[in-house]
C-alpha cells in the first residue's frame, strides 16, 4: 500500500523543479505583451512584481493595484492593440518598440519601453512615446488628442 504512495511522491518531486522554474526575462515579457493583446488586465498586472515600479511618458506608480489603475483604459473596448516594431535587449533591459492598432487598422507609431526582470516578474517598466498610458487616476503628460483617441473619448 505504500508502494503507489511512493512512487507518487517521487514523480512530483521530480516534476517539481520544472514548475518551480523561473521564466526567462524574454518570456515573462512575451506573457505581459500576449495577456495586453488578449485584452485581459489581470493576467497583465499578473506579470509584475508586487511592488513593481512604472514610469509611462513622466507619470510613475508603484505597486500592482496602481499598475492597475494606470492600465485600465488601456483595456476598455475600443483600446487599440498592439504591433512589436523592434525587440532587443539594452543594458540587461529588454526593449521593445510598439506600434498601436486601432480598429479601423489604422496605426500609430510607436512607443519605446525598456523592462527589467526579476525573479520571473517585471520588477520597473519605462515606456515613452506617442501613447503611454492613461487612467482617471493618471495625469496626461502629452498629445491629449491622441490619448482621448486612445480612450476612445
Amino acid at each position: 500500500m505504500r508502494l503507489p504512495i511512493l512512487i507518487t511522491a517521487i514523480a512530483s518531486m521530480a516534476v517539481a523543479p520544472a514548475a518551480f522554474a523561473q521564466a526567462s526575462p524574454q518570456t515573462v515579457v512575451q506573457r505581459n505583451v500576449d495577456s495586453y493583446r488578449d485584452g485581459n488586465l489581470e493576467r497583465f498586472v499578473a506579470t509584475f512584481a508586487h511592488d513593481a515600479t512604472v514610469v509611462a511618458n513622466g507619470v510613475e506608480v508603484t505597486g500592482q493595484s496602481r499598475i492597475h489603475a494606470l492600465y485600465r483604459k488601456n483595456f476598455e473596448e475600443g483600446a487599440p492593440t498592439i504591433r512589436i516594431e523592434d525587440s532587443g535587449m539594452v543594458d540587461g533591459r529588454i526593449y521593445l518598440t510598439i506600434a498601436y492598432v486601432f480598429e479601423d487598422g489604422s496605426e500609430e507609431c510607436c512607443s519605446y519601453s525598456e523592462y527589467e526582470i526579476v525573479d520571473g516578474k517585471i520588477v520597473y517598466l519605462h515606456t515613452e512615446g506617442q501613447f503611454g498610458t492613461w487612467s482617471d487616476d493618471a495625469e496626461q503628460t502629452e498629445e491629449p488628442a491622441r490619448a482621448a483617441r486612445l480612450r476612445g473619448s
